[in-house]
């Protein structure tokens, strides 16, 4: 089981050149192929996304000349508010060994939402509760010593209710301890580019 965190390149946000988007119906990597193009504009080449229609990289694999990069297109941004955490679309994805991705940050979702992840741990109801990571989203519940998740949707629960990923609450929350140190840092080398 793997636990990332990740920071959305939006293509438009970073292509100089008009490259024509895809629609909706065009194959995966056509999509790739747009957003390569897009980020190759910036100098942002070497990013790979997490899978090929997404826009999400991990965190992990951004240079330093890449936050240079990221840094000076959010200085451009007019708006740019004070709580950094909020500014930054992305977040955290789960993805089962050798599986697709099981749970993923969504539209609207942020590094912000981070502490979300980490209400988990002060909650122990056993009954579903809302995780926001953006929309569509996933409810969550505690079952002894793990944490289950459904799948993630527009709406309430119901008996109905599936649950879709399961994973070992201890195993969880080291990671989440791990993703706010890592995440922490970042928040801190962004501030000191953009204040540069």
């Amino acid at each position: 089981m793997h636990i990332i965190n990740t920071l959305e390149f939006a293509p438009y946000d970073y292509a100089k050149e008009n490259h024509k988007s895809p629609i909706y119906d065009d194959t995966d990597e056509d999509w790739y192929i747009y957003w390569k193009r897009c980020m190759h504009d910036s100098g942002l080449s070497y990013l790979e996304p997490i899978q090929k229609r997404s826009w999400l990289v991990n965190i992990d694999t951004i240079s330093n000349t890449d936050f240079r990069i990221l840094a000076e297109v959010k200085k451009s941004d007019k708006d740019l508010g004070e709580e950094l955490e909020k500014e930054f679309y992305g977040g955290i994805v789960i993805i089962p060994e050798n599986e697709e991705i099981k749970l993923t940050t969504s539209c609207c979702g942020d590094l912000s939402n981070l502490e979300e992840w980490e209400n988990i741990f002060t909650d122990t109801n056993q009954k579903w509760q809302m995780l926001w990571i953006g929309h569509p989203y996933p409810y969550y519940r505690h079952n002894e010593d793990y944490i289950e998740f459904s799948e993630q949707m527009e709406g309430d629960v119901d008996e109905n209710t599936k649950v879709n990923l399961t994973v070992s609450k201890i195993w969880l929350e080291k990671e989440i301890k791990k993703l706010r140190l890592k995440q922490d840092k970042f928040i801190k080398q962004i501030e000191e580019l953009l204040n540069s």
